[in-house]
């Protein structure tokens, strides 16, 4: 008889208890809101380098276990997750929190898993919003996923050399998610609440496409482990093209599935100071993206990942655009006149996941003229673009220029201007690239850039827009 993480879900129904705690905060937050991801760097960064998305449940993978020392002093992990509840209810989710896991040795041993191995952690994590989205997990399925996680963890340079520190905050984010997700799961049972129930499906599946950069729908977990078929597929049918290419660049009329591919062959988006003009014509250092590929190549225009006839032919047309980049004590460096140079900055912006939110009103201010060295006209040209969390955009802008003339003593100052009327529609974000699908039908796609945590600024095709907020 096959069982159904009889012991996890036992526990983890006892560590929560009745599911007051969850009625009073799941029927408006779902969940720990799926922001708690961002609680761990190390997760964050296994996001945004897809780790997840090299699964494939029909081969075996075996590796070391990734571990780390127990920690002297209580994890902080409960107090961090207890943030996404109302204020009145934090401290009863952070005991709970804390209980979860301080049981966790327990499935350990249940299951046979190393101890502290991150691998458990995240396949105790899948586990739980599996459940909650699609369905039951049995025992030797949950066994087979944390084995092939640990395959895949144990392959990644970022897991293997990340601090003590890091692979803890990680484990114990999986660890504690995941039993919540079981135990309320458990609890629910004794107790039902349709609207309960369908909000915990709504986070699981959230939490999938997060951590999986792909529609949970596609997701399943099997005695062979975590299968993502169409990722799989769509990675097969690339293979050759990213071999030969950095990146293929979408076109019009192709689908979010192409944004999947261009970002495959991106390594990570540096910035450099590229000199510019800016109103009445002064002259302005901005920091710029620089696109630097898996390949070793760099691309100083990102609007070139959009180039029509594709990257070789961009290439081809515009040699200077490209050079060659390398880390190098901490640092990135690129091939300039001088050699090996490093770039003006040290932040690192990696690709978004799919479903990715912005909230709020970006604009971008250039322009020209002479007033900065002594003359007399100016120009103002200004982009906006407000955001939300549903989806929704609305993108405009305006210009104004002035000129003055001298005569007989005078100056007389002509000013013009104009305004752009306002466009609406529906935005997605997927890796590097931004789709904007108008109300009137066109369809837009501009290449962005942003760091998750701290949105407040964002580049699209490598101008940078800053928020109202700042």
């Amino acid at each position: 008889m096959k069982r159904h993480l009889v012991m996890l879900l036992a526990l983890s129904a006892a560590a929560v208890g009745k599911p007051a705690l969850a009625q009073a905060n799941l029927s408006t937050t779902g969940a720990p809101l799926v922001s708690a991801l961002n609680a761990s760097a190390l997760t964050r960064r296994l996001i945004a380098d897809q780790t997840f998305q090299r699964a494939d449940g029909s081969a075996k993978t075996p590796g070391s276990p990734i571990t780390f020392p127990d920690r002297a002093g209580p994890s902080p992990m409960p107090s961090i997750l207890a943030e996404a509840f109302p204020v009145g209810k934090r401290a009863e989710a952070k005991k709970t929190f804390e209980s979860l896991l301080a049981l966790y040795p327990k499935v350990e041993q249940r299951y046979q898993l190393p101890h502290n191995d991150l691998a458990g952690a995240v396949a105790v994590f899948l586990a739980g919003c599996y459940q909650a989205y699609r369905g039951p997990v049995e025992d030797d399925q949950f066994v087979a996923l944390a084995a092939q996680l640990r395959g895949i963890l144990a392959k990644n340079p970022a897991v293997v050399g990340a601090s003590d520190e890091a692979k803890q905050e990680m484990h114990d984010q999986m660890v504690t998610l995941g039993l919540f997700f079981l135990g309320v799961e458990e609890a629910l049972k004794g107790q039902p609440n349709p609207e309960m129930t369908a909000n915990m499906k709504r986070a699981g599946g959230e939490y999938l496409a997060a951590l999986l950069g792909t529609d949970p729908s596609l997701i399943e977990i099997t005695s062979a482990g975590l299968m993502l078929p169409a990722v799989h597929a769509a990675r097969e049918r690339t293979d050759s093209t990213l071999a030969t290419s950095p990146a293929r660049p979408p076109r019009s009329g192709t689908t979010d599935s192409d944004a999947a591919r261009l970002s495959d062959g991106i390594e990570t988006v540096g910035f450099y100071g590229k000199t510019g003009i800016g109103y009445g014509g002064m002259i302005l250092s901005r920091p710029t993206p620089i696109v630097l590929f898996r390949s070793g190549e760099a691309l100083y225009e990102m609007e070139a990942l959009k180039f029509e006839g594709g990257l070789a032919a961009h290439k081809a047309a515009n040699p200077d655009d490209w050079t060659k980049w390398r880390r190098s004590n901490g640092a990135i460096e690129v091939v300039g006149k001088k050699g090996w140079e490093r770039i003006a900055y040290t932040k690192t912006m990696d690709r978004l996941p799919a479903g990715f939110r912005l909230a709020g009103q970006y604009q971008r201010l250039s322009g020209g003229g002479d007033l900065a060295v002594g003359g007399t006209s100016a120009v103002a040209v200004w982009s906006t673009l407000s955001l939300d969390n549903a989806g929704n955009f609305v993108s405009g802008g305006g210009s104004s220029a002035q000129a003055s003339t001298e005569g007989a003593g005078s100056r007389a100052t002509v000013v013009t201007a104009g305004r752009a009327p306002d466009q609406y529609g529906r935005y997605s974000i997927e890796g590097y690239t931004l789709t904007l699908q108008y109300a009137n039908g066109r369809v837009e796609r501009r290449m962005i850039v942003t760091d998750r945590t701290e949105p407040g600024v964002i580049w699209l095709d490598g101008d940078g827009y800053t928020s109202n907020k700042n």
